[in-house]
């Protein structure tokens, strides 16, 4: 698995330099409502490099390579998880530098969990959206994949406006009970989601 990693990363660097321009300049917006969008665009790279496997007929290729069928999907997750981690701790990072700033907003644990909330909608959105492309390849699912990002980039926004103006909603439930439902869910939704794609993998309409 580790030359497929390696081989998606290539690909990214080379091919999809715009979207690392855009997650990178997403984090550095001050405003979370904002850098909740490079966590957006991170969970896009996967869905990306599969096309791009498309367009080169990696496919084809790659079955006639001692890969499985796990590693070939499994592979486009790890993908996802890399960037979106990585595009949770630049928002962090600038959020962070700017906290020092005169008038700007202090980094707290409500900032900390609305990039958290935005993380865990990129996984969502990640989660949802890789099975159907291996299913109806990339193409096919333009359409459908555009109208779940905007949807998903609403929620997103609407949630962390929910969390950052209503705070007294969730100081009833304990901060772990949340975190480890939420991570509970994440876990199970991604499990489903392997598995989906593997099932469907090479079997697109």
């Amino acid at each position: 698995m580790k030359g497929l990693l390696i081989k998606d990363f290539y690909s990214i660097v080379s091919q999809l330099k715009l979207f690392l321009i855009i997650i990178i300049a997403f984090a550095l917006v001050p405003g979370y409502s904002v850098s909740a969008f490079a966590m957006v665009y991170a969970a896009l790279l996967p869905i990306n490099a599969l096309a791009w496997d498309e367009q080169s007929k990696w496919d084809n290729l790659a079955r006639m390579m001692p890969y499985s069928k796990f590693d070939l999907v499994f592979s486009k997750y790890i993908i996802g998880y890399i960037s979106i981690l990585s595009a949770a701790v630049l928002c962090t990072g600038f959020a962070f530098v700017y906290s020092f700033f005169p008038s700007s907003e202090p980094l707290n644990i409500s900032s900390v969990v609305m990039f958290a909330c935005s993380g865990a909608g990129g996984l969502l959105l990640m989660a949802l959206n890789l099975p159907l492309m291996f299913r109806l390849g990339v193409e096919k699912g333009r359409l459908l994949f555009g109208i779940m990002v905007g949807v998903s980039c609403v929620l997103i926004a609407v949630a962390n406006g929910i969390i950052g103006d209503g705070k007294e909603l969730f100081t009833q439930i304990p901060p772990s009970g949340i975190i480890a439902a939420v991570i509970a869910a994440l876990v199970l939704i991604n499990a489903v989601s392997v598995m989906l794609s593997m099932k469907w993998y090479g079997k697109r309409e």
